[in-house]
């Protein structure tokens, strides 16, 4: 039988030698050649094998393939096989390639070495396609085949093909279930590799892993779960985890910390507001259910009170075994450190509601910065009405500075000496406390020796009057650490007080509550105080109480109510100081929810409210645009025919005028005028006479009526500005701000008046030719002037002729002449007063189409936002009901820690 280890590593040529053999394989294999071809049926095939062996590795190549060419027996698929590796050795690539492709064999073995050789000369050759496929053909063939798959790995990771290296790890994990698998898929996922590959890829691996080790197990499902983290695909994951932890069963406590921590951290993300509850509703109860199945007794609480809180909200969502077993580990349980439960969940809160950019009321967001602080104490210190609260603050203070005041004032040991007011608006310093508004707070910092001695903060809230929930003591009892309950001694305790109190121990019966018994100048009646006294121990068994006179108080008696205070409100238990803090931190995060909603309401409001104001605005403002419209256009008109009829009207009488004074220039014809001149004469007489004219009788008339025209256009803007300015103060009474002012250019009138003035004293009258025209009659008399002047026969004849022609002209050309010159300017300002007039309104036009862009825009960008709210409530609504949930959980919780207190 064939060795084939052998024929793979050319050493096939043993079989001929004997193990004390000294002789050289050549000399060997020559004398069995030669014996063996002396037979009848001789075999020489196996012999030529052997020798092309031994020729092939004492690098005598072109004998080792003349050899192995003549082998034909059942070694010949491998002698094929080793004259390609001869041609491989030569550098001859191709025909390496065409033997080896040409090979047809059935042996694994052989198929397994050809795909190898391929491989390897494909890698060479960089044809990558080839490679892949040799590789993998490789694989196929024989899996197990030596050394064979970490060559693929190898390879592929050199490539940095890790999607191929992956699914190699997959397939052989599954396939081998290998420790070596195992690790080298870890690897992968650690560095990342798989992220991009679907969950459940990796389910059947992981179950194979898990039946043969279950820390490995435990360590890859953690590095899957990290590495899915925060991904788009975290959900599927999750899927993928509640199916393999469903089909498995982990001993509780046995290699199960790392699971029971990532579906702890699983639930806390998908729990943190990311999500909504159609994205985890599907996933959510069975990653609870195997949370509890893989958590350990000491710890089973978390996931316990988880599914209690779930499936308050969501009843139908777990099965009832769950449930019940919730239940059980609720009820058998004594310890429960809750504290960091609550920290985490208002920290996710506050995170979501900063990445979303959620509105948060600002004395919210003051009370948060200053109580999510478990470092500081505080103190409540409230009473009845006429308590004197006051009068012990101010003692504390050394000052008078605390009144009848209706603000909740939060006081600070400190250098500084200051007043901040917080509203809903911010905070501001002020001074006198006893103006501000009911719901206002005020940190106070002060410098005092006896706040110096407290180790805690004040917080001083208005008297408690009627119903406890309408007051603003109301909201901070779950996040103080005592109250210091002031009642007046000089009364008998009266049962409305009484009430009160049992209010607050119906509504914080863990908070610790001592009294200060306070009267201002009265002695105080040995059996009165008894009496108070007693009354406080039926509700407050435990409660101190102290008693002060404000008014013989001296220091030292100051000094020993602040060591009461101290004493009365120290810390005895760590536990006690943690459950007071797990109520802090759960107080806070139902006033940041409390908070969010009602700005989500008032929000929505406020949006529907503004849509409904832009839109009133909107059409206001059009209106004013359409009657503003209307406006410019009757003034324009009214202004120009107003101006027209006044040039108009100038034009008519010198057009009347002209032709009358020019034929009253006869007068200067005489018989013994020179009438060789006498036309240059005329022309300037009756140049001069035209100017007169126009200078003394049109332009004074003119101007006249050109002032009342402009004081009767100033008149009109400024009713027009005047009506503007009441529409913007009706428009900013709306709007609440002054934020429209239509003021129209007055600089119009102003150039008006200076172009009126230029007009009217700066007119340049140019002389006529009047005389000097190429007519016939003038050409006539001019000739006859200069020729016939100086005969006397002739002179009357002409003097007759000239006085004719000027009595007789009805120099229409020179009055339209002089009056296109006189009234060119004029013209032209009546043409620019369409446009000037445009420009006076050009500003409120402006204004008004701004603000009605800038209505229209706000608009449409609060119907935009209110359409998501309405189209995608669950955005908002469902965070919170998550956050809701896990509140519920650390109530819980809590519960479990009351029912259950630490024995220290």
């Amino acid at each position: 039988m064939m060795n084939e280890n052998q024929l793979i590593k050319k050493a096939f040529y043993k079989t001929y030698m004997d193990e004390q053999e000294s002789r050289q394989p050549l000399q060997v294999l020559g004398e069995a050649f030669f014996t063996e071809q002396t037979k009848d049926e001789a075999e020489l095939s196996p012999i030529r094998f052997a020798q092309g062996e031994i020729y092939y590795h004492n690098k005598d190549l072109e004998a080792a393939i003349y050899k192995w060419e003549n082998v034909n027996s059942p070694l010949k698929a491998w002698a094929k096989k080793n004259i390609g590796d001869a041609y491989y050795e030569l550098g001859w690539l191709n025909d390496a390639e065409q033997i080896y492709t040409s090979i047809e064999t059935e042996n694994t073995m052989l198929s397994v070495e050809i795909a190898l050789q391929l491989f390897s000369l494909y890698a060479e050759k960089n044809n990558r396609e080839r490679v892949y496929q040799y590789i993998k053909k490789a694989i196929s063939i024989d899996p197990d085949y030596p050394n064979v798959m970490e060559l693929a790995r190898t390879f592929y990771e050199e490539q940095n093909d890790y999607q191929n290296a992956v699914e190699l790890a997959v397939n052989e994990t599954i396939r081998t279930a290998s420790i070596q698998w195992f690790e080298v898929l870890k690897g992968y996922v650690d560095r990342g590799f798989t992220k991009d590959f679907v969950p459940d890829y990796f389910l059947e691996a992981l179950k194979v892993i898990y039946e043969v080790d279950e820390r490995m197990f435990s360590q890859i499902t953690k590095s899957l779960w990290n590495s899915y983290k925060r991904s788009e695909t975290v959900l599927s994951w999750v899927h993928t985890a509640n199916v393999l932890f469903s089909e498995i069963d982990i001993a509780n406590g046995k290699s199960s910390y790392d699971v029971s921590t990532i579906h702890y951290e699983s639930y806390l993300e998908l729990m943190n507001g990311e999500y909504l509850l159609t994205e985890i509703e599907s996933v959510v109860p069975k990653l609870l259910s195997n949370w509890l199945k893989f958590t350990n007794e000491k710890r089973a609480i978390f996931p316990a009170a988880a599914i209690m809180a779930w499936s308050e909200y969501f009843p139908s969502s777990l099965n009832a075994d769950t449930v019940w077993e919730s239940e059980r580990v609720l009820f058998d349980f004594e310890n429960v450190e809750n504290t960091d439960e609550a920290v985490g969940l208002l920290q996710s809160l506050l995170t979501w509601v900063e990445s979303n950019q959620l509105q948060m009321g600002e004395k919210t967001k003051w009370i948060v910065s200053r109580f999510a602080d478990l470092n500081k104490k505080y103190i409540l210190m409230t009473g009845s009405a006429e308590s004197g609260k006051s009068h012990i603050i101010n003692a504390i203070l050394q000052e008078t500075i605390a009144g009848d005041e209706s603000a909740t004032m939060f006081i600070n040991n400190s250098e500084a000496r200051e007043l901040t007011e917080v509203t809903e608006e911010g905070m501001k310093k002020v001074n006198d406390i006893t103006t501000l508004r009911d719901d206002t707070i005020i940190e106070l910092e002060w410098q005092s020796p006896f706040l110096q001695q407290l180790d805690c903060s004040l917080v001083s809230s208005p008297e408690i009057e009627n119903s406890l929930k309408k007051n603003t003591v109301y909201q901070y009892l779950n996040l103080v650490d005592g109250l210091l309950y002031i009642i007046d001694a000089r009364h008998q305790f009266r049962e409305e007080e009484f009430q009160l109190l049992l209010q607050i121990y119906e509504h914080s019966p863990d908070l610790k509550v001592h009294f200060l018994l306070h009267d201002d100048g009265t002695s105080l009646e040995k059996r009165r105080l008894q009496e108070s006294r007693s009354k406080i121990n039926e509700l407050f068994p435990e409660a101190r109480v102290f008693s002060y006179s404000s008014f013989d108080a001296d220091f030292a008696k100051t000094e020993e109510l602040v060591r009461f205070i101290n004493e009365s409100f120290t810390v005895q238990q760590q536990s006690h100081h943690m459950e007071q803090g797990t109520t802090r931190f759960l107080s806070l995060i139902r006033t940041v929810l409390k908070d969010l909603i009602e700005k989500r309401t008032a929000m929505e409001h406020s949006f529907n409210k503004n849509v409904v104001f832009n839109e009133d605005i909107i059409g206001r403002l059009k209106a004013l645009v359409e009657s503003l419209d209307e406006t410019q256009l009757e003034k324009t008109q009214r202004i120009t025919e107003s101006y027209r009829a006044v040039k108009e009207g100038a034009k008519h009488d010198v057009k009347n005028a002209l032709p009358k004074l020019l034929r009253e220039c006869t007068d200067y014809i005489k018989e013994d005028s020179d009438f060789r001149t006498l036309h240059e004469e005329l022309n300037e007489k009756m140049n001069e006479k035209i100017k007169i004219y126009l200078q003394e009788q049109i332009m004074p008339k003119l101007r006249g009526h050109l002032q009342e025209w402009l004081d009767d256009s100033e008149q009109e803007l400024r009713d027009i500005q005047q009506y503007l300015d009441e529409m913007s103060e009706s428009l900013n009474t709306l709007y609440e701000e002054n934020k429209i002012k239509l003021e129209c250019d007055f600089q119009t009138l102003s150039d008006w008046r200076r172009d009126i003035n230029r007009l009217a004293y700066r007119i340049e009258i140019k002389k006529e030719n009047i005389m000097n025209r190429q007519n016939p009659t003038q050409f006539f008399l001019k000739s006859a002037g200069k020729l016939f002047g100086n005969i006397q026969q002739n002179k009357n004849m002409l003097f007759n002729r000239y006085k004719k022609h000027v009595e007789q002209s009805n120099y229409e050309d020179v009055t339209a002449s002089v009056m296109d010159k006189f009234f060119l300017e004029f013209d032209l300002f009546e043409k620019a007063l369409k446009a000037d007039v445009t420009l006076f309104f050009q500003e409120p036009f402006q204004q008004l189409y701004r603000s009605i862009t800038e209505a229209e825009s706000e608009s449409k960008a609060l119907k935009a936002k209110l359409e998501i709210m309405k189209e995608n409530p669950q955005l908002f609504y469902d965070p919170m009901k998550i956050f809701e949930v896990r509140l519920l959980q650390c109530e819980m919780m809590k519960k479990v820690s009351e029912n259950y207190p630490y024995v220290t």
